[in-house]
């Protein structure tokens, strides 16, 4: 157990962490871990060899499976308090304004005039109160290149965000094919702050 502490630490970029180093040590071995006293005075934590009959009991696969465990608690435990801010939903007129000034910046419109409302029709979708989905429909929109049938095609938007993004990714396979766009899925997925058009491209 000792071993695959040290191993654990080393693939842990803040290895001086007291914490992450604790619950390391826990995870893989709950008897091997004592307090001690810091060289400023203060208690800290930290992993010792490992003793006793139930360290030895754990076989490599299960301590393997403990370092991770320890590994994924210590980064959850280090992760700031996030403060939760629940909003309400937006209004139609709200929405309508959104909307209108995200097209407006590609010079594009949505007709407001009786008998047929394109803006009526969208922002009165199930989940048109969500800043979320007015972003993916305006997105939607902006990819559509067929003016005439424009009315019909807002009548048919999918009514939640998650339908518009399915929808999106569909669209996409068809220009791209599936396999190119799950493979920029995975870029994107695995990507610490994002990835450039051009960055996918030459992956």
């Amino acid at each position: 157990p000792a071993d695959d502490i040290r191993d654990a630490l080393a693939l842990v970029p803040d290895v001086q962490s007291p914490r992450l180093r604790v619950l390391v040590g826990l995870a893989v071995a709950p008897g091997a871990v004592k307090r001690s006293t810091s060289r400023h005075g203060g208690r800290s934590h930290r992993p010792a060899a490992a003793t006793g009959a139930g360290a030895d009991a754990l076989t490599a696969e299960q301590r393997r499976a403990a370092v991770r465990a320890g590994i994924a608690a210590a980064f959850q435990q280090r992760r700031a308090a996030v403060a939760e801010i629940v909003l309400p939903a937006l209004t139609q007129s709200e929405a309508s304004a959104i909307v209108a000034s995200q097209l407006w910046l590609h010079g594009k419109k949505l007709e407001e005039k009786p008998g047929d409302n394109q803006m009526r029709n969208l922002v009165r979708k199930r989940e048109a109160g969500s800043p979320l989905y007015l972003s993916l429909a305006v997105a939607n929109l902006l990819s559509f290149g067929h003016f005439e049938k424009l009315s019909e095609y807002v009548r048919g938007l999918p009514t939640t965000s998650e339908a518009l993004c399915v929808e999106a990714l569909r669209q996409l396979e068809a220009i791209h094919t599936p396999a190119a766009v799950a493979r920029a899925c995975s870029l994107l997925a695995t990507a610490r702050g994002g990835l450039t058009s051009e960055e996918i491209a030459s992956a």
